[in-house]
């Protein structure tokens, strides 16, 4: 994909994946905190606030403040920037790593936001699970991270998979 065509796909895909969560974490804020969690689906499915000290689900929630202050805030704004100076230097990248990467960009710049603006916590709001087996609470930037990772991943995966040019050329002859 050449760089001209990859910008604007690139930023409009981190800006709406920020908008989205950015508003999703807002309606969350002004109707669940404070609020016991809406239960649906039989309670497949809950809504709840929280504010997540870790990364997903949880994760280094328990470290010092200063540890997750380095590692959340100064870490992943510079993996985050580093990934965006590489994606958009890259060359010739496949339209899939692209997406990809813009998925895990609008999810992660959008957390890191939280963590600037709130004190180092993400705002966290869904929960899923049947009866004890329950995920973590999660947001809709850890989503859009999920997706962007599968979507690398398959890609690769598919892209391993396929013949080279070399065996090719030798399956024809």
């Amino acid at each position: 994909m050449t760089r001209t065509g990859r910008l604007p796909l690139l930023f409009g895909i981190v800006a709406i994946c920020f908008l989205l969560d950015q508003g999703s974490k807002g309606l969350a804020a002004a109707y669940l905190r404070d609020a016991p969690p809406r239960i649906y689906l039989g309670d497949l499915f809950r809504l709840q606030f929280a504010l997540n000290q870790g990364s997903f689900l949880g994760l280094g929630g328990s470290l010092g403040e200063e540890v997750r202050f380095g590692v959340f805030v100064v870490g992943v704004g510079a993996l985050l920037s580093w990934l965006t100076v590489y994606i958009l230097r890259a060359e010739g990248p496949r339209l899939s790593s692209v997406v990809g990467i813009a998925l895990i960009l609008g999810g992660g710049f959008s957390n890191w936001a939280d963590r600037v603006m709130y004190g180092n916590v993400v705002i966290d709001f869904m929960n899923v699970g049947i009866g004890w087996l329950r995920s973590g609470i999660f947001n809709v930037a850890d989503l859009q991270i999920e997706a962007g990772v599968i979507l690398l991943l398959v890609a690769n995966w598919r892209a391993s998979r396929a013949p080279q040019p070399a065996e090719e050329s030798a399956a024809a002859g």
